[in-house]
């Protein structure tokens, strides 16, 4: 007997919880390697210091020091005694932290929600005990491995696709090792119309009633921080939340109060933030980019000549340290920067009109075809 054909054999044995955790261990070994040179490209130097262990404090390891201890992860090292430290939730967490700083140029926006959606299988796989997972569930967990890694390496998804193939589909109208798909976008698959209405249901239902892992789950989904992407939050009232690490990507924020809330390594990216009351919040490891925080509207009714006022957002005595200020071509008109520390901070280009800066420290920013017409920047800190 071949080599293949008895590895064959062994998986068509095995358990779905089984099946699931092979799948997970076979695509931690590339996606660590991936994950930590996507870092490393970005940070340089300080890839693991910044890049890795400060981007995994949270409020219940809230130093390096515990973040390597619960995380069993080394001072430092090379790039592959790193990575091999990395479990697949550091893996997926990582993924989903970095996102827009590094990985969402790379890959699209469905690997974020197979990775998401992967911290969950791998929590409920971890306490599943003398039970095994149902086959739709299996099959699910197994396509959104395959999906997430068909991007980064070739040949593992191959393995993956083998152990998928190993699930027992009979009950579908689907027999095992039944032809798959090459890619994500191929649709031949005889039974994936109907797996795809139940696959994601199956995965949520899942994770959702596993009482065991609940806790732990929590914990792992803490540490990527709550995802409002793409949310309409208009005059939503935030103010005093803690949102560490929060996702506010292209989300509508505009009027919302997030006065005094705790918004440390939060991401803006692309948020319309028109009105947004940000006085005395912590953005301490912020990231902003193509963000919009000022709102034109016509605030009169229909039907009357139309008059139209501009409000920026106040960011008086918010804490900004460590901050990524990249507002290259945004409308900050009328934004309150006053006393913000605004340093190396990208304004190339930016609309800057009648902002208040006052008693701003710039030092090192890119203004470069800013319009700052009328903004204050008196006691500006230039140097």
């Amino acid at each position: 007997m071949g080599a293949d054909q008895d590895g064959r054999e062994r998986e068509s044995m095995a358990t779905n919880g089984e099946l699931v955790a092979s799948g997970l261990a076979i695509l931690r070994n590339p996606l660590s390697l991936y994950v930590c040179q996507g870092i490393a490209d970005k940070y340089g130097e300080s890839w693991w210091a910044e890049g890795v262990l400060e981007t995994l404090v949270y409020e219940k390891s809230p130093t390096i020091e515990d973040v390597r201890r619960n995380r069993r992860l080394p001072e430092s090292g090379t790039m592959e005694e790193c990575a091999n430290a990395f479990d697949v939730s550091v893996c997926l967490i990582l993924l989903t932290k970095q996102w827009p700083r590094i990985f969402g140029s790379k890959l699209s926006r469905d690997h974020r929600g197979w990775a998401f959606e992967l911290i969950g299988v791998r929590n409920v796989n971890k306490h599943l005990g003398g039970a095994d997972h149902a086959s739709d569930y299996a099959w699910r967990a197994l396509d959104s491995m395959i999906r997430l890694c068909e991007s980064i390496d070739a040949d593992v998804t191959t393995e993956l696709m083998a152990l998928r193939s190993s699930v027992d589909l009979s009950s579908y109208g689907q027999v095992v090792n039944a032809p798959t798909r090459s890619s994500s976008s191929d649709a031949s698959f005889g039974t994936q119309v109907e797996l795809e209405a139940d696959r994601k249901a199956a995965v949520s239902a899942q994770v959702r009633d596993s009482e065991s892992n609940s806790d732990e789950l929590q914990e792992e989904l803490a540490v990527v921080g709550p995802d409002f992407s793409g949310a309409d939050l208009r005059s939503m009232n935030f103010a005093g939340a803690n949102l560490d690490g929060a996702d506010f990507t292209e989300a509508k924020l505009t009027d919302a109060n997030l006065k005094g809330a705790i918004l440390t390594k939060a991401i803006f990216k692309g948020a319309q933030m028109g009105g947004v009351d940000l006085t005395d919040a912590n953005l301490s490891g912020a990231f902003f980019e193509g963000t919009t925080l000022s709102d034109t509207r016509n605030i009169k009714p229909a039907g009357y000549n139309a008059e139209y006022v501009t409000r920026g957002a106040n960011l008086t005595g918010a804490t900004l340290d460590g901050a990524t200020l990249n507002f290259a071509g945004s409308d900050l008109r009328k934004v309150n920067f006053a006393g913000a520390n605004l340093d190396g901070a990208d304004f190339t280009e930016a609309k800057l009109t009648d902002a208040n800066l006052k008693g701003a420290s710039l030092k090192g920013v890119n203004l470069k075809g800013a319009n700052i017409r009328e903004a204050n920047i008196e006691d500006v800190q230039w140097a």
